[in-house]
């Protein structure tokens, strides 16, 4: 069979070939970390102190090897031992593909940075169903391309204000009967709400300021497309104003340091007095 015949008449068949580069992606955990990044990594491992979970000794050595670190995989290995949720743990920013806009074009740009989700973790696309119950997902979670959220004679909460997103495009949805569904989405992303409802609805509240509302989202922002129906109950989407990651998760203050005290001087007069004695 000649090979090369074949593979022209298949690519005269479908039209266009498609060529793969087989260069290795660049590993992003390789790239060189901000101090902002350091300083979420430091927040850990005061919380890991706070809660007894290192020794002195180790949090000096952890917290002097996250201010030298200069990749994020250097950083990683100081978090390994520790109990936190792989949602938990920053991760690099990755520069991803942009939706295709109304001309049907697509890109990327260095400035297109995200939150992903930490090297080895899945994101789990299970649907979020309450049945007289609430599901509450916040922080710094992991949200799927595609997420189904049901809740009859219950609540979904869904923050994504701090959340990591698989996707440039998230589809979000909704179905609720006798229940609640409440979605909220900081500035910096886009939103389109569409749904149908009966004896309920839709709803998109923007709770940020005239000013903030009159500056649009970035062209090549995240988009958060949410459908589904609504029965005797409501989807609310809310449109919070940008807020920065917290800096600490406990709001206790660490310990300071311990200091030595100098030692005074000894008065002479008392001096001989107390040998005296």
């Amino acid at each position: 069979m000649d090979l090369a015949a074949a593979a022209r008449g298949a690519a005269r068949a479908v039209g266009t070939v498609t060529v793969v580069s087989t260069e290795p992606e660049r590993d992003p955990w390789l790239l060189r970390a901000a101090d902002a990044d350091r300083e979420q990594y430091v927040a850990l491992l005061q919380s890991a102190f706070l809660e007894g979970r290192l020794s002195r000794d180790e949090y000096d050595e952890r917290m002097d090897l996250a201010y030298r670190a200069s990749t994020y995989a250097d950083l990683a290995p100081l978090l390994s031992d520790l109990p936190i949720p792989p949602g938990d743990i920053p991760g690099p920013p990755v520069s991803l593909p942009v939706a295709a806009g109304p001309g049907g074009s697509a890109g990327s740009s260095a400035a297109d940075h995200w939150r992903v989700v930490p090297r080895g973790v899945k994101v789990d696309s299970s649907p979020l169903v309450a049945i007289f119950g609430d599901v509450v997902r916040d922080g710094r979670w992991a949200v799927p391309s595609s997420l189904v959220s049901v809740a009859s004679f219950g609540s979904v909460k869904l923050d994504l204000t701090h959340a990591m997103l698989e996707s440039p495009v998230i589809e979000v949805k909704a179905v609720t009967v006798f229940g609640r569904i409440e979605i909220t989405v900081p500035g910096d992303m886009r939103v389109e709400v569409t749904g149908s409802g009966l004896f309920g609805g839709f709803a998109l509240r923007d709770h940020r300021s005239s000013a903030q509302r009159e500056l649009p989202p970035p062209l090549r922002a995240p988009l958060i497309r949410v459908t589904g129906t609504a029965l005797f109950s409501g989807v609310t989407v809310t449109v919070v104003a940008d807020e920065p990651p917290p800096g600490s998760r406990s709001e206790r203050v660490l310990p300071p340091p311990p200091v030595r005290k100098p030692i005074a001087a000894r008065d002479p007069e008392q001096a001989r007095d107390d040998d005296t004695r």
